[in-house]
């Protein structure tokens, strides 16, 4: 909320209080999932309120946690390139590698079919709110609705020819 309205302090020192054995000591690793979505949001909120010392540590910390999940994907044998472009894709936003996460995103949606609920996220979720700011966001953003659309149409099309449609659903212009 504080985010959507630009009270980037607040929102940062909710994360503080949510967290504070993580946030007592910026020093301190990433040990769990939970911290590092605490950390990427602070990243971004640090960077909104100009604490890029703060933003940057957390950067490095997002990243290194990405680099023990993926050792540990490939020391069990359960590497999936679902679970590794996920455990990147904090990595690329904290260190502003905006290009590279919105590929990522785009092999989530396009080549591994992960349609669910990535509009609503890419909208709502903090962690994606910068790549909005990099130039190749719009093509992959008119990309996914485009898809939607088409999907829907899909859908349309084959309750039409099963007799299942209802004139009174069809979207007016």
């Amino acid at each position: 909320y504080y985010y959507s309205i630009k009270e980037f302090e607040q929102a940062a020192e909710l994360w503080e209080e949510i967290h504070p054995e993580f946030f007592s000591n910026l020093e301190s690793k990433i040990e769990n999932g939970d911290q590092q979505t605490a950390a990427i949001f602070n990243n971004i909120l640090y960077e909104k309120l100009g604490r890029n010392e703060e933003a940057e540590l957390l950067a490095e910390k997002i990243c290194a946690y990405k680099d023990i999940q993926l050792q540990e994907m490939s020391e069990s044998g359960r590497t999936e390139i679902y679970n590794e472009l996920d455990v990147q894709l904090y990595c690329q936003i904290a260190s502003k590698d905006y290009e590279e996460a919105i590929a990522s995103l785009g092999k989530f949606y396009f080549e591994l079919n992960s349609k669910g609920n990535w509009p609503m996220i890419l909208t709502s979720e903090i962690p994606y709110q910068p790549l909005k700011e990099d130039p190749s966001y719009s093509e992959f953003e008119e990309k996914l609705y485009a898809d939607l659309a088409d999907m829907r149409s899909n859908v349309v099309d084959y309750l039409k020819e099963k007799g299942e449609w209802r004139e009174s659903w069809e979207i007016k212009e």
